[in-house]
């Protein structure tokens, strides 16, 4: 169950809804804010009955506008639409945490170590991609994007490394981790003939003045 309330932001908000919903017996499972003047809230399934006796009573809070139910957590979208991305993708990626952990992996990745995904989540990366030391460079002073060779068992692949800051209260950046792409040779050359087909010859260079012409 998933509801959206309307409301204008004040301190003590969501605390009040909490009581509310405890006044029903519900245990709250997730909560988003947006900065669009909305709260979402995620909880077991209720009953109509109760649904129905409680929308009325989260109306009554203070600032709050209104609510209804929806079908899902804005958070839920983002990261179900990233998983489709990452699903689609050809190249083998991780996100990694700050002590370069594995996070989120997506299938190609899977299929290229041989493991399933319950396996290999919270286990450090370097446990199967060899020749980079993630957590090393993750504990450098300024962690910068990387590209390196690595390998997974007898395959090599280039391995682009970017960083993932975040904003802190006062906007400074904070490290939280790392995505690692990884290209096999194959996929690079092709990518690279690709680049050159579409670049060579002359036809493609434009000028005006006659020596430029020649």
């Amino acid at each position: 169950m998933r509801l959206e309330v309307s409301c204008q932001d004040r301190v003590g908000l969501a605390k009040d809804i909490l009581v509310v919903l405890e006044r029903y017996g519900i245990n709250l499972i997730a909560i988003d804010a947006s900065n669009q003047g909305f709260l979402y809230l995620q909880f077991a399934e209720i009953s109509f009955e109760t649904l129905s006796a409680l929308m009325p009573q989260i109306r009554k809070v203070e600032s709050v506008h209104d609510v209804r139910t929806v079908s899902f957590m804005p958070s839920e979208q983002e990261h179900y639409a990233l998983k489709t991305l990452l699903k689609t993708l050809p190249d083998s990626v991780f996100s990694i945490d700050a002590k370069a952990r594995i996070r989120i992996v997506n299938e190609s990745a899977l299929l290229n170590i041989g493991m399933g995904e319950h396996e290999v989540l919270e286990e450090s990366l370097n446990h199967w991609v060899q020749g980079f030391n993630f957590s090393r460079w993750l504990s450098e002073s300024q962690v910068l994007p990387q590209a390196a060779r690595v390998q997974i068992g007898p395959n090599e692949y280039l391995a682009e490394m970017l960083p993932i800051y975040l904003p802190d209260e006062d906007e400074k950046a904070i490290l939280v981790g790392a995505v690692v792409s990884l290209k096999s040779p194959a996929r690079v050359g092709k990518q690279f003939n690709a680049l050159q087909n579409q670049t060579t010859g002359f036809e493609n260079v434009l000028a005006s003045s006659d020596k430029m012409k020649e």
